[in-house]
């Protein structure tokens, strides 16, 4: 918990310094990055299933698993999710806590092929929609540290007339928001087979849908001394939103009865983003009737980034239906992740490099 203090702190601090909108450094890690939805089956063993198959989610880290299916299926998958923050900022504490409930999977495997007289006994077929990071969240901070960020008026100190400026050196207030939503989601199309009884073969394409929405506020509340109070809002908000593909390539080795060995690759994804960036700064002082406002045009960019590739080599011992021991081990450097225009974002590459 007092990681979680201090991070905030952190964060609160540094808004009064500079704008607290993703970097682009920030949301191609972010985007790299999944949370580990699935089925139930699939959550309850921490997505270790690339040795495993015979679920749904399984096909989205080795696609061979489709082949372990022995008859057609279709599953889906409600999950809802509970966040709880405590923010303490300059001996003001808050507590943030939400719930958010989302589809995190749906999807089905059909039969395409059944052979009864050739080493490819069968050929499969799914389709499966599911949630890979889910952006909702919340929390707030407040206090007072002192340091006030707005403490000019903008009518009296922009006047050329030194002598009757007023400055709003007395913080009361501040307080801070963060709110984030979207989420990044996949549909996959799957084929795989079954060969002899010791091998399984699969491999997949995925379209990615992002879309991820963040909005920052900042409210500031100051006095002069003399009676005189500032009132300032500023906001920010960032919407990203675009699509991606990648494809898989899997394969799951049973040489005895009870142990599986697997080994898959995940492609990087390659996505096409924009952005959409706008901010506004709102005053409001005790002497003056008016509000002060800045607001800035939408900014639009469009850009392009590349996910790192992914690894994963699988082992899995089944117990009979006693139980399983199953373990992943996944292979990703972060350091290979791109954006583009490579001229544009030169400073950005080299620090995920």
């Amino acid at each position: 918990m007092m990681k979680k203090i201090l991070l905030y702190v952190i964060v609160m601090s540094s808004f009064l310094m500079k704008a607290q909108s993703l970097s682009y450094t920030d949301a191609a890690v972010l985007f790299s990055t999944d949370d580990n939805y699935g089925t139930a089956r699939y959550m309850g063993l921490s997505g270790a299933f690339g040795a495993l198959g015979g679920d749904m989610s399984a096909v989205n880290i080795n696609p061979a698993g489709l082949a372990v299916f022995n008859k057609p299926e279709i599953s889906m998958t409600l999950g809802i999710r509970d966040s709880q923050y405590n923010t303490r900022f300059h001996g003001t504490t808050l507590n943030n806590r939400d719930n958010y409930f989302k589809l995190s999977q749906i999807g089905g495997v059909f039969f395409l092929k059944n052979y009864e007289n050739s080493d490819f006994k069968k050929v499969m077929f799914g389709v499966n929609y599911s949630v890979i990071k889910d952006f909702d969240n919340s929390y707030t901070a407040e206090g007072n540290s002192g340091i006030g960020e707005f403490i000019n008026d903008p009518f009296l100190n922009s006047d050329n007339n030194d002598t009757n400026d007023i400055n709003y050196i007395n913080v009361e207030n501040q307080f801070f928001g963060n709110f984030t939503s979207g989420v990044n989601s996949q549909f996959t199309f799957s084929l795989a087979s079954q060969y002899g009884d010791l091998l399984y073969l699969g491999a997949s394409i995925s379209f990615k849908h992002l879309d991820f929405n963040q909005k920052t506020i900042f409210d500031e509340l100051n006095n002069d001394g003399n009676g005189n109070t500032l009132d300032a809002y500023s906001s920010e908000y960032l919407s990203i939103y675009g699509s991606g593909f990648n494809f898989g390539l899997g394969a799951i080795l049973k040489p005895v009865q009870n142990l599986r060995l697997g080994l898959s690759y995940q492609s990087p994804v390659w996505y096409n983003l924009s952005d959409e960036f706008d901010k506004e700064l709102e005053i409001e002082v005790s002497n003056s009737s008016q509000t002060y406002i800045e607001d800035s045009d939408l900014n639009r960019f469009d850009y392009e980034m590349k996910t790192p590739s992914k690894l994963t080599g699988s082992v899995a011992y089944v117990f009979g239906k006693s139980g399983l021991i199953s373990l992943d081990y996944i292979y990703q450097n972060y350091r290979s992740t791109k954006l583009k225009p490579l001229d544009t974002f030169l400073n950005e590459n080299q620090e995920l490099a």
